[in-house]
């Protein structure tokens, strides 16, 4: 079973993603632009993770909106990292709902501009891995 972060992603809160990560904050931008609604802060870390919380003015605080990876170290639930091939993609995950210029392949429900999973492939060879909250 993987053991890495994008294994354990889920709707969690910035404090429970903290204990998760165990990798150097490299940099963090805050964008106020949706107040009063929301704030959005991005964070880099050293271990190419990169995530996105928003944090709602209604109480429910701050949640990991966007998390995604540039790092073999961070696989997802079902086993595919980056460095993989697409016919790993294939294997793991079948035919994509969404395939966008041959190299980015998405899956799950898609509500509105949302999907689940979205990875980008370059080369045939995972590049990065993007998971993202439905709203």
């Amino acid at each position: 079973m993987p053991t890495g972060i994008i294994a354990h992603y889920g709707l969690i809160s910035m404090d429970e993603f903290y204990r998760l990560v165990t990798s150097d904050l490299l940099s963090e931008t805050i964008n106020d632009d949706f107040e009063p609604d929301f704030q959005i802060i991005e964070r880099v870390y050293s271990n190419g993770l990169q995530t996105r919380f928003l944090n709602f003015h209604d109480g429910r605080g701050f949640i990991l909106f966007t998390l995604e990876t540039t790092s073999p170290e961070n696989p997802t639930a079902r086993g595919l990292s980056v460095g993989d091939d697409v016919e790993k993609i294939y294997e793991l995950y079948g035919i994509p709902v969404w395939e966008i210029y041959n190299s980015e392949f998405r899956y799950g429900t898609e509500y509105g501009d949302y999907s689940q999973l979205a990875i980008l492939v370059e080369n045939d060879k995972v590049v990065k891995i993007r998971v993202w909250l439905l709203m």
